[in-house]
């Protein structure tokens, strides 16, 4: 689950009543319906970011993965496409996260993108210590 309740992604079961889908929400961005997803679906990890991660967790089944998105950005204006740490890998271990994920915009251009590459690195740096794989998602 990487978007929020603003995005009009849509996924519903082919067998839910109108009432189901009114309760539950309609798009991916439903947290209740990402939850539902993975605790039936056949997955060997699930990725949330940094605040939903710690907010929702417990919606999920224990035995499946969790990578925790520790950056984030924001959607306007158009030009704030580098992302930013809104998490962190002691977060991550708190919650009993698998690994850490983290994404990039190569050629978003300018100072800030070399700034979020060396982001990137020191995250991916840092992740080993503590027992953490990084996954980078470009």
């Amino acid at each position: 689950m990487e978007h929020g309740p603003l995005h009009e992604f849509v996924w519903e079961r082919k067998d839910a009543t109108v009432e189901e889908i009114r309760i539950r929400g309609k798009g991916c961005a439903d947290i209740r319906t990402i939850a539902e997803l993975v605790n039936t679906g056949n997955f060997s990890a699930y990725v949330l970011p940094a605040g939903v991660a710690i907010k929702f967790k417990r919606l999920f089944r224990p035995d499946i993965p969790l990578i925790y998105k520790i950056d984030g950005r924001i959607t306007e204006p158009e030009s704030a496409a580098i992302q930013s740490n809104i998490g962190s890998i002691e977060e991550a271990q708190e919650i009993g996260a698998t690994a850490i994920g983290m994404s990039l915009y190569p050629g978003a251009g300018g100072q800030d993108s070399e700034r979020d590459r060396e982001r990137i690195a020191w995250n991916i740096r840092d992740a080993p210590d503590a027992g953490f794989p990084a996954v980078v998602w470009a």
